[in-house]
């Protein structure tokens, strides 16, 4: 018997329709379709569950005929099955991936509102106007003693003095 005709087999000797299967396990109606029809193979999560639904082994499932078709029960056999409606996968990890995912969002969080801080405080920050100086107000007797940092040079002439010097020839 091949592993889609065990599968048909142990949903139907269970009463369970595809569906009820499917959310069982907590896939696709397609899914179990796919599965019990050959077009896809289930992942190894999917037929550890599937083994527990079915009360079988995995060895079973898969069509290895020595195997026991009956799951031995474990030391834990008086706990309360994962199934119905739990979510394929190993357990706790829906709670891991919630807990990861508020992490992630508290630190965008956090980064957005460092960010935002930032700019806020340079825009309210008064910006120092750069200190012009005339040329005519540069004198200094001994320039080695001066302090002077930078020194840009603005060769245009201001507004008021442009139409005094028009005329003038150099």
């Amino acid at each position: 018997m091949s592993m889609e005709e065990r599968l048909i087999s142990l949903r139907k000797g269970r009463g369970m329709s595809q569906l009820e299967a499917a959310e069982a396990l907590g896939v696709s109606r397609q899914a179990v379709s796919k599965w019990e029809s050959g077009a896809a193979v289930p992942s190894i999560d999917n037929l550890r569950a599937i083994s527990r639904l079915y009360e079988v082994t995995i060895d079973h499932l898969v069509g290895n005929e020595d195997a026991s078709p009956v799951l031995s029960p474990g030391p834990d056999a008086s706990a309360e099955p994962e199934f119905p409606h739990a979510p394929a996968g190993p357990k706790g990890t829906d709670g891991k991936r919630t807990r990861e995912l508020v992490l992630c969002l508290i630190c965008l969080l956090v980064a957005v509102i460092l960010v935002l801080t930032a700019v806020v405080i340079d825009l309210t920050t008064p910006q120092e106007e750069p200190e012009v100086f005339r040329f005519d107000d540069l004198i200094c007797e001994d320039w080695s003693t001066a302090d002077v940092r930078e020194f840009h040079m603005d060769w245009s002439l201001p507004p008021e003095s442009a139409g005094a010097d028009a005329g003038r020839e150099p």
